[in-house]
């Protein structure tokens, strides 16, 4: 058996660097000898890349600082920025050799990007926790303006870091795919960077930072070259991770992940109730300073797990009281999925009412904006807060629990997790709301039977409404309200906030 397991990992092994002999290199800084792309610069005449050299102080090829790990290149691309740097002007990137300017999209047909090489990879590294991310701009001759304003079906600047760089990132390298398929058949002619998304207002505190670029290439492979674990192998449901047995759990993740450096997990005793009948559980430790982006845990699975058939990720989650939003009635909480080509990934955000008490999220992983066909890693964020303005805002200190996270193709919430696995009792989804300060509208799925109720448990209205029509009641006042939804075969019960 050992082998077999040998010689399947050798051919692994065999298979991935196969495929990387076959990328296309855009630029590697390690050679004098003329190369498809050369490091953009202002100073060169524009390029397509714009700096500001109070912000840009140093821009220049060095040594590569980290060598011990899959990136070996002796050189690479250097950006050296002092603290709190404004993100305008605040670029890099490379360019074909022949062009003077921006508008110089005629010189030099530029870099096709074809089928079989629609890939970009790019290795990245920085030397401090920069938490705003960084975003990739494609130029093309098709589409000759600056590279930084390249718009591309999703929008400018299309490409981004920031939903995959964690503060566990920084001072090692990365490796970063971007897929092209939106620019199959045009001719990159830029490579752009912002290396620090910094245009949030307040602006985040971020330290002086050095930013590194390296290998730029087209490949075939959507998998990073620093990923050498073949595909997990789905089970009946796609994986089962429940804190009861570590040995079961260790087999479908590697690493969980604290992504805030102050906040922290660990795995203890449940209570069980009527939901939850579970021995063990995840309990997170939020910190009161965690970026919106890291308020909760990461998981890193052991490879890529197919989402084919399995389309839906589920997690129990349990909410403090005091978590919930005083403005919005609610706590939110992300389940993210994603695979290992930025950008493509699934996300829902769900308003958790009830403090205290288990409840199922669930997550579809395939829909025509996610492009998941696989995971790599998954994390859920509790209390995402926004200010007045809708910006990422914090939260208080809290302590929050986590269980039953499964890939299965059931799209419908679980009432009960047992502690043998799951018993999948479905909530059947009757109806969808909005509401505002004084009325709630109410679009059931199948023809129902709507009654609203105040918190005393009063009834304020009841009325029969057909599948698909949207109605709205009336209930006098902001507060807390009660909707239950009946049809012939199904009932729903929602909690409300109207303010």
């Amino acid at each position: 058996m050992k082998k077999k397991l040998c010689s399947i990992f050798i051919f692994s092994l065999l298979t991935i660097n196969y495929l990387m002999a076959q990328d296309f290199v855009l630029a590697d800084f390690d050679t004098t000898d003329p190369q498809p792309m050369t490091m953009a610069k202002w100073a060169n005449g524009n390029q397509g890349i714009w700096q500001d050299t109070n912000i840009v102080v140093t821009y220049d090829t060095v040594p590569n600082p980290v060598t011990d790990g899959f990136n070996t290149s002796p050189f690479c691309m250097h950006v050296g920025e002092p603290a709190d740097a404004d993100w305008w002007g605040n670029f890099s990137g490379i360019a074909l050799p022949n062009i003077v300017n921006s508008a110089d999209s005629m010189n030099g047909s530029g870099i096709l990007v074809t089928a079989e090489k629609h890939y970009l990879k790019i290795f990245v590294m920085r030397s401090a926790n920069d938490v705003t991310g960084f975003r990739v701009c494609i130029g093309t001759t098709e589409n000759p303006s600056n590279g930084m304003d390249y718009t591309s079906p999703g929008g400018k600047c299309p490409f981004t870091g920031e939903s995959v760089y964690t503060a566990n990132n920084f001072n090692k390298w990365v490796d970063y795919v971007y897929d092209l398929t939106a620019i199959i058949g045009q001719h990159i002619r830029t490579v752009g960077i912002i290396n620090s998304e910094n245009w949030n207002t307040p602006r985040p505190s971020i330290p002086a930072t050095d930013y590194y670029y390296d290998e730029f290439v087209l490949s075939d492979n959507p998998t990073p070259r620093d990923v050498v674990v073949p595909p997990l192998q789905a089970s009946s449901d796609g994986f089962y991770i429940g804190f009861e047995d570590s040995t079961a759990d260790a087999g479908w993740y590697s690493d969980i992940t604290v992504q805030d450096p102050l906040s922290s997990y660990s795995i203890v005793d449940n209570t069980p109730d009527a939901v939850n009948l579970t021995t063990k559980v995840l309990e997170y430790d939020k910190s009161a300073t965690a970026p919106y982006s890291q308020s909760g845990p990461l998981f890193t699975l052991n490879g890529a797990m197919p989402t084919s058939t399995n389309q839906y990720l589920h997690a129990f989650v349990k909410v403090p009281d005091n978590a919930i939003d005083p403005n919005t009635g609610y706590c939110a909480v992300q389940l993210i999925a994603r695979n290992w080509q930025v950008g493509d990934s699934a996300m829902i955000e769900t308003p958790v009412f009830d403090p205290d008490v288990w409840q199922d999220i669930v997550l579809p992983i395939t829909t025509p904006i996610a492009k998941t066909e696989y995971i790599s890693n998954f994390s859920v964020l509790f209390d995402c807060r926004t200010n007045q303005y809708g910006r990422p805002a914090s939260s208080p200190e809290n302590i929050f629990y986590l269980d039953g996270i499964v890939l299965n193709n059931n799209p419908d919430p679980r009432s009960i997790l047992e502690s043998t696995g799951i018993k999948a009792i479905a909530i059947n989804r009757l109806i969808a709301f909005n509401s505002s300060k004084n009325t709630i509208m109410v679009t059931p799925v199948n023809n129902s039977k709507v009654t609203i109720f105040n918190s005393m448990g009063q009834t304020l209205v009841a009325a029969l409404v057909n599948a698909g029509i949207s109605q709205d009641f009336n209930v006098g006042q902001p507060g807390i309200y009660i909707i239950e939804a009946t049809s012939a075969t199904s009932k729903q019960v929602v909690k409300v906030v109207c303010k």
